[in-house]
């Protein structure tokens, strides 16, 4: 049958038994069959994930640098804006209104930024906020929602201390801010942003408000009814399992309440990471990504309130990298491991195998024992019937041949005796002439 020359779980025989060499069954050619199948589906399911770059291995650690990076503030990177919520409500919509508030931003140093809360803004680099343009959401469209992004503030100005002169964001000499090295690095840099009240000063002029500054009791009214500030800003999680896009970018919120003698400094904290992939199918060639994560929002509230700030934001850059790796497997072990994998089916359904082999085999061996001795006893029987026949024949030939020998001495006798008759007429006829 199809299902016995199926069969490859049974030992090997040196002699040819009904064509073949193995000691066939259909037990075993049914177990051989399955294990095909599974071993066929097995192999799919490593092929599969060969070809769609599924299950990678991956590796995580984190491990401490001098010199973290340095990471920009421009729409492309980290990207951020400040909007305003009213009172009692969570969500953004109301316009900032920057004839109450202003923004600025100043990079600065870990020993020095309490110093730079009083310095001269003429003497250091600085950057101003104004009305969010369509061009800021560039590299975000897909994350923000373009109507409260364009009621919010977004960096608008750069003040160089060195040129002693404002460029805007389309301008040859601007740059945009950046958060450097990481806190334990004597070069560390950090990003501050002080919401204070509105000034009639250059400030005003520059921002191109060419309204009057309200009064302080127009922002008690919006202290009084709950007012707070949300700054928002692009953080990036890692999906490992995304084969195409595993760096995903999406809006992070961190919300503050407005105080009228306190404000509160928030330091927010982000880790440099390290992402890498290894993507080629024979080598271990691997891309290498540079990028960030939050970490954590430390705030300090109830400070003191002297120099009209409501709100301050400090972002840092973390000295410990977040490493990911993740490697997808090459052909040759996909190969390896299809193999491996073909090899153990055939283990475990040779042992499934063994015992029904050892019936089969214990009762094939029985009938055919016991066919050659019934064979063998035809076969007598059938010499000693083919046997008498010969010897019936032998004596029919005897018997035969002893009636041909008498017949022929009969017709011997009687030619002998017509003879001597023919003689003795004649002789008789000769006398009688005579």
């Amino acid at each position: 049958m199809f299902l016995k020359h199926l069969d490859i779980l049974t030992p090997r025989i040196t002699l040819y038994q009904q064509g073949i060499l193995f000691h066939s069954s259909i037990g075993s050619g049914i177990i051989s069959l399955i294990s095909f199948l599974i071993t066929i589906l097995g192999s799919i399911y490593y092929l599969i994930e060969f070809f769609g770059r599924k299950n990678p291995a991956v590796y995580y650690v984190q491990y401490f640098t001098r010199d973290a990076g340095t990471f920009a503030f421009d729409p492309n990177n980290l990207f951020h804006y400040i909007s305003m919520i009213n009172g009692g409500s969570s969500f953004d919509g109301e316009k900032f209104d920057f004839n109450t508030f202003r923004l600025i931003g100043t990079e600065t140093y870990l020993n020095t930024y309490l110093d730079d809360l009083n310095k001269d803004l003429t003497k250091i680099d600085h950057w101003l906020y104004g009305p969010c343009v369509e061009s800021d959401i560039t590299g975000v469209k897909n994350l923000v929602n373009k109507n409260i992004v364009l009621n919010s503030a977004c960096i608008r100005k750069f003040y160089s201390s060195s040129k002693k002169k404002y460029f805007n964001t389309n301008e040859l000499n601007f740059r945009w801010p950046k958060i450097a090295h990481g806190t334990f690095n004597t070069n560390n840099k950090f990003y501050s942003v002080f919401l204070e009240k509105c000034q009639q000063d250059s400030l005003n002029i520059i921002l191109g408000e060419n309204n009057q500054c309200k009064t302080d009791q127009n922002i008690n009214n919006i202290i009084k009814d709950g007012g707070g500030v949300h700054f928002n800003f692009v953080d990036h999680s890692i999906d490992v399992l995304d084969f195409d896009e595993p760096n995903k970018k999406f809006m992070y919120r961190i919300q503050s309440s407005l105080e009228r003698e306190n404000y509160s400094a928030n330091h927010i904290n982000f880790n440099p990471v390290v992402f890498k992939t290894s993507k080629n199918v024979l080598t271990d060639e691997t891309d290498k990504e540079f990028t960030y994560m939050f970490e954590t929002n430390t705030v300090f509230s109830n400070v003191q309130n002297g120099n009209g700030i409501y709100m301050c934001y400090y972002l840092w850059i973390n000295n410990r990298i977040q490493h990911f790796e993740r490697r997808y497997k090459k052909l040759q072990d996909t190969i390896s491991d299809i193999g491996g994998y073909a090899r153990v089916i055939t283990f475990i359904a040779s042992l499934f195998n063994y015992f029904y082999y050892n019936y089969i085999t214990l009762h094939d061996t029985q009938n055919l024992i016991y066919s050659m001795y019934y064979n063998e006893e035809n076969i007598k029987k059938a010499r000693n019937i083919e046997l008498n026949k010969n010897i019936s024949l032998k004596e029919s030939e005897k018997s035969y041949n002893k009636l041909n020998l008498s017949t022929n001495i009969n017709r011997e006798e009687n030619n002998i005796n017509n003879i001597i008759n023919n003689n003795n007429l004649n002789d008789q006829k000769k006398k009688i002439y005579k």
